[in-house]
């Protein structure tokens, strides 16, 4: 089955390609007497630089790195390096009674499960 020139001609997609973030990092640097602000963003096909701020005074430009940086970080998602069934399950409190206080015989005890349970 062959298809026809219209079916092999390229066709633009409905929604764009957007590839996602692996990590974000904004640099100041002094230009000509500017503050440059660029964000560095890494993905999984390379490296992108764009500037994405151009401040009078160093102080301005750090703030403005500081809130992009943020931003930027905000969207990408963490990985989850450890198997999730490593973490630990929240600690149960134990209600039975010790032993010497009221209430304690040695038979209170075998009345509950490894897990507090009756």
């Amino acid at each position: 089955m062959t298809a026809s020139p219209e079916q092999q001609r390229w066709q633009k997609p409905s929604r764009p390609f957007v590839e996602e973030a692996l990590s974000a990092d904004a640099v100041v640097v002094q230009e000509h007497g500017r503050w440059i602000v660029y964000l560095d963003v890494v993905l999984a096909s390379g490296a992108v630089r764009r500037k994405v701020a151009d401040e009078h005074d160093e102080r301005r430009a750090q703030q403005s790195a500081r809130i992009i940086e943020h931003n930027a970080r905000r969207c990408i998602p963490r990985l989850v390096t450890r198997d999730p069934a490593e973490f630990l399950a929240p600690h149960r409190i134990d209600h039975r009674p010790v032993d010497g206080e009221p209430g304690s015989e040695p038979d209170d005890r075998s009345a509950y499960d490894d897990r507090g349970e009756q």
